[in-house]
């Protein structure tokens, strides 16, 4: 059966998760790729104090992952972890070439508020 059953955490996107496959890969309990759920690792860690913002922002710079499609909360939170490394022109690098930029999704619950 591929039927709908999970909803990523991170992007929102519908997937099938069996519960009953013995050889399921451990990401799909919250996210549908390996790149959403490298997403919600750092996140986490961040959350919960294992990582400071320096190395969450850090560790989501290196992402190869487009972080446009993601649920409003995600992309919010990454976006703050992110806004000084945006906001400076002075990266590490001296690189940044449009690679993992956030796109300002204005859609957010406290606009409506």
């Amino acid at each position: 059966m591929s039927y709908i059953n999970a909803k990523c955490q991170i992007c929102g996107k519908g997937y099938h998760r069996c519960s009953k496959c013995k050889d399921i890969p451990h990401y799909k309990n919250v996210a549908d790729t390996p790149e959403c759920f490298s997403i919600y690792i750092v996140l986490r860690e961040y959350r919960e104090g294992i990582a400071s913002k320096k190395e969450a922002a850090e560790r989501l710079k290196n992402l190869d992952v487009d972080f446009s499609e993601l649920i409003p909360p995600v992309a919010r939170d990454i976006q703050n972890l992110l806004a000084d490394e945006y906001s400076s022109n002075d990266t590490e690098t001296g690189e940044n070439n449009g690679k993992n930029k956030i796109q300002r999704n204005r859609k957010s619950s406290r606009n409506n508020a």
